[in-house]
């Protein structure tokens, strides 16, 4: 977790691996003075094939009113095979009765394209828990990886204000008392691409008020494929048997679809190869066998057909070579 506001003092780790690995956790603060407001503690975790494992961080308790207090928790390791993506939280010490805001989780995924090819919209949600009062939030995108206006339409440029309205019959300690939600839409694009990321951050000008988690992580998913002939020409004789005619995709391929089919040229089918097509969808092999017939007569020259790509995905890009040429050798004109 990146945050956290506590009246409890379990803080909990998730980390998923095939290997047992081994890592530090201990606190250090910030605001908050140590052992004022709660007891230092270091303690070494051991995950065996993943899991999830809590330590109990004791908050010391006190009758003055006191602001918003934090401190962090660090993970830390000596392992050089262990890669820590999220190695620090923040915990936040807060009186009873304040107003705590944050998005209602801190990473979204979403497809860059929807199932018509149109750029796909993500819906952002932002939680308001203990409200005793109206509050405004503002909310902010910053570009990462993912571009404002060219990976995603920024329509939080101006700032957006989130106005949380307090309802004294809903309020109950503890529990979320109103959430609010927003779309981003995603721009497509014709490009194939690494997975891009933005950013989404609340602020307020209320000091009663502890945004956690005050940032989101939107992960955009390339969803674009790639598709191409592996090879541009092949070369065979005639009556060999059959021939494998493959095509070369690039790019996230569990929904896409797209067909290789021959098509007649000199060449021509059922006389001299078999006349077939294949539609390739998801994961299966793009690879179309041919049958080369030998038709038992000399001939002038060499005759030739193609194997063509096609597609009615609009989340797969054909490129060059979209054909193949495959050239027959009349095996009766072959030198001896």
């Amino acid at each position: 977790p990146d945050s956290l506001s506590l009246y409890h003092s379990w803080f909990c780790h998730w980390y998923i691996s095939l290997t047992i690995l081994h890592c530090l956790f201990f606190q250090s603060s910030y605001s908050s003075p140590v052992a004022a407001d709660f007891y230092p503690l270091s303690e070494s975790l051991t995950f065996h094939d993943g899991g999830r494992q809590c330590v109990n961080i004791s908050i010391v308790t006190g009758d003055a009113l006191e602001n918003v207090e934090k401190f962090s928790v660090v993970l830390s390791t000596r392992d050089e095979r262990l890669e820590i993506k999220r190695y620090y939280a923040t915990v936040y010490i807060v009186e009873d009765g304040t107003v705590r805001i944050g998005f209602s989780q801190i990473v979204y995924q979403v497809e860059e394209e929807d199932e018509n090819g149109e750029g796909s919209i993500v819906e952002i949600c932002v939680e308001a828990g203990d409200l005793d009062r109206d509050v405004n939030v503002y909310v902010t995108t910053s570009s990462q990886t993912a571009i404002a206006g060219e990976d995603y339409s920024d329509v939080l440029a101006e700032l957006r204000v989130l106005k949380f309205k307090f309802q004294r019959r809903r309020r109950f300690i503890g529990s979320i008392t109103e959430e609010q939600c927003f779309n981003v839409t995603i721009l497509s694009d014709p490009f194939v691409e690494e997975d891009e990321v933005f950013l989404v951050q609340l602020s307020t000008d209320d000091s009663g008020v502890v945004l956690s988690p005050e940032e989101a992580e939107v992960v955009i998913l390339n969803n674009d494929i790639i598709v191409q002939m592996e090879l541009a020409e092949y070369n065979v004789c005639e009556g060999v048997g059959s021939l494998m005619v493959c095509a070369a995709v690039t790019g996230r391929t569990v929904t896409s679809s797209f067909t290789l089919a021959t098509n007649p040229g000199t060449a021509t089918a059922p006389e001299d190869y078999e006349d077939v097509s294949l539609e390739v969808v998801g994961e299966q092999i793009p690879c179309l066998s041919i049958t080369i017939k030998d038709d038992m007569e000399r001939e002038s020259c060499d005759e030739t057909f193609t194997v063509v790509l096609s597609t009615s995905d609009p989340s797969v890009i054909i490129v060059s070579p979209n054909t193949s040429t495959v050239t027959i050798y009349d095996n009766e004109g072959l030198p001896l």
